[in-house]
């Protein structure tokens, strides 16, 4: 079969709004006049594809055209300015050619401070619907928005289990309205659940989250090996957010110990642990991050003091008002 320009479909970052000097990519996906996907594209002198980049200085954008051997083709470039994509078969242009590629001058993605975050009230449970939000930060620890700065968020979930070792769980990417994405899936089991999230094409470091069985009648979740003389709570700003800056993030970190000072975890290697503040009171869910560290993102949405306890001890802290510009 030939590929119809009318039919063959070209979409990707590469045509959205872009970062000057950072690599992207748009793709293409050749069909035939009823829709179905060329497989592979018949390469012959009467049906070639063509692709040409070029600047708004006109001169051409160099680029690699990736074939996936399934009529399916990766086109990669690095943008230095404004300028458009030719994309042709047959010697006809596909339907939207030229496209333009947009460039701007912003701040970069830091994808190494960027982080997820839970709402204050979230507590993993099985049938519970999970919504982690992804912070974007640029390399002076300012929260990026989506509507002002270009970055894309792909996201996959997979749950652990020694049966199946990992299976994909159904995930959905969702821009909030203050321009933030948000990672959305469905917790249908107990155990381990792995979130991937990828900003611009670079991974972020994988995220877990545990999932704690349902406790049945009679049975009980073993804390009693936790000593609360040696363990300890340490509230960690996160980034340049040195003061516990309100509407910045801030780790919650619980050390837990037994009796012989030795770093202990839960059998559903989580913690619960209530913050309290002039806002109200907030159960949280602190995640195992390593054996006896147990982890909780949390952001201060009011000035004052907050309290945070988790199995017989506390620690109180002062959140403080963000400094005007």
């Amino acid at each position: 079969r030939q590929a119809s320009p009318k039919q063959t479909e070209v979409f990707g970052p590469g045509l959205m709004c872009v970062q000057a000097f950072t690599s992207t990519y748009f793709t293409i996906v050749t069909r035939d006049d009823h829709g179905r996907q060329v497989v592979p594209l018949k390469q012959t002198p009467e049906t070639p594809l063509q692709v040409r980049l070029f600047d708004e200085n006109n001169d051409e954008i160099p680029f690699n055209l990736f074939d996936h051997q399934d009529g399916i083709y990766t086109v990669s470039f690095i943008p230095h300015q404004n300028g458009r994509a030719l994309v042709s078969v047959g010697g006809m242009p596909v339907d939207g050619s030229p496209f333009l590629i947009q460039v701007q001058n912003k701040p970069i993605p830091a994808v190494e401070e960027s982080f997820l975050s839970a709402p204050v009230d979230f507590k993993a449970k099985v049938g519970g619907h999970v919504q982690y939000f992804v912070n974007v930060l640029d390399s002076q620890f300012d929260l990026l928005s989506c509507f002002d700065h270009s970055y894309t968020v792909l996201a996959r979930v997979f749950h652990l289990s020694p049966e199946e070792f990992q299976s994909s769980v159904p995930t959905e990417v969702r821009v909030n309205e203050n321009g933030l994405y948000s990672v959305e899936f469905t917790t249908d089991r107990a155990g381990e659940y792995v979130i991937y999230v990828s900003i611009n094409g670079t991974d972020m470091t994988p995220f877990t989250l545990q999932v704690p069985r349902e406790i049945e009648h009679g049975d009980s979740i073993e804390l009693s090996n936790i000593d609360h003389h040696n363990s300890r709570i340490q509230v960690v700003p996160f980034g340049s957010n040195r003061y516990n800056r309100v509407g910045y993030p801030i780790i919650l970190l619980f050390h837990a110990r037994n009796k012989n000072g030795e770093l202990v975890q839960t059998a559903s290697r989580s913690i619960s642990g209530v913050i309290t503040s002039s806002q109200g009171v907030y159960q949280v869910l602190l995640i195992q991050r390593s054996r006896g560290e147990y982890v909780h993102w949390f952001t201060p949405v009011v000035s004052g003091e907050h309290t945070f306890s988790a199995e017989k001890i506390s620690t109180t802290f002062e959140a403080t008002e963000a400094a005007s510009a």
